[in-house]
């Protein structure tokens, strides 16, 4: 039977040769033993020194290897975010109902993807609301305007009396007010569509308004010689 004892490692030089030496002490039945083990110093320096030349000229290489696998893993991850904004950009008043596609990946940007569509969604919805508060503004203006131009050009057609150009001005002032009214119930209807009017209730009386219209359009009419007529009684 034998054992081994620990090594231990140092440097010899022969006939000028530096050598490495390991020895250890092997036990023995017969007693102990010393055993060396020697390798030229030499070559494995040269070859520990090469090691080291390599790895250091191999570094620059690996980074640039990483430096490109990460910029081509960014643009490759970055790449459905370039879509999203390139389509965003093409979208604009004229086609506000076009959609981003939304990709069903599960993560921040199918989120991110669905979050603006829900907004232009709502911006899609709003502009639609102005341009419906805009024409029904403008066709509910046009009648009491032309009816002013009306009133004037009557009066101005010829020379009138006193009392028939007060009376033309009283008609243009009374249209100026209907103007006024007409456009605080725009406004309310404004606000309305936004939510943030108060519920005010009012009490219309449909004979009331049926004469003031009837009112407010005869000098269209007689200029156009219509005759209007009107029965509230039936």
């Amino acid at each position: 039977s034998s054992s081994a004892i620990s090594a231990e490692r140092s440097e010899l030089t022969l006939t000028g040769i530096r050598y490495f030496v390991v020895r250890r002490a092997v036990k023995l039945n017969e007693g102990t033993f010393q055993t060396f083990f020697a390798i030229p110093a030499g070559p494995t320096e040269r070859t520990v020194m090469l090691l080291g030349f390599v790895l250091l000229g191999m570094v620059p290489v690996f980074i640039a290897v990483a430096a490109a696998g990460g910029h081509w893993l960014s643009r490759k991850a970055l790449s459905p975010v370039d879509e999203i904004t390139a389509r965003a950009r093409l979208i604009g008043l004229s086609n506000l109902s076009e959609r981003l596609p939304v990709a069903s990946t599960g993560d921040e940007l199918e989120r991110l993807t669905a979050t603006w569509n829900e907004m232009l969604q709502r911006l899609d919805r709003a502009v639609t609301e102005i341009r419906q508060f805009t024409a029904d503004a403008s066709h509910e203006l046009r009648t009491p305007v032309a009816i002013v131009r009306l009133a004037a050009e009557n009066a101005l057609r010829r020379s009138r009396s006193e009392t028939e150009y007060q009376e033309a001005l009283r008609y243009i002032q009374a249209q100026a007010l209907n103007m006024t009214v007409l456009l605080e119930d725009l406004l309310f209807l404004a606000r309305a569509d936004a939510q943030v009017a108060d519920e005010q209730k009012c009490v219309l009386h449909p004979k009331h308004l049926v004469e003031q219209a009837v009112h407010d359009i005869a000098p269209l009419a007689e200029a156009r010689q219509i005759q209007l007529s009107h029965n509230l009684n039936g």
